[in-house]
């Protein structure tokens, strides 16, 4: 009688058992993941309004430059913001 080495002996008992298993499995039905749940939203048309933010500065259309026409510095002013003045 032949000797068998014993890893090639567990191979082929390994290699057996792995067949017979697919055999059994062969006429299964293999089955996936169960569906997912999903939403649905029904789509309907109206009239959207639409508007944009931006960061900004204002600048007025007209700006005045208050200076003297005199040397040296201004120590005061005597109007306030939006009043109307005169010569």
């Amino acid at each position: 009688m032949m000797k068998i080495h014993p890893s090639v002996l567990s191979f082929l008992l390994i290699g057996s058992l792995g067949l017979i298993s697919c055999e059994k499995n062969k006429g299964a039905e293999q089955k996936g993941p169960p569906p997912v749940q999903v939403s649905a939203i029904a789509v309907i048309s109206r009239q959207a309004v639409f508007y944009d933010q931006y960061p900004a500065s204002v600048t007025p259309l007209s700006q005045v430059d208050i200076r003297p026409e005199v040397s040296g510095y201004l120590s005061d002013i005597f109007f306030k913001d939006g009043q109307h003045v005169t010569e």
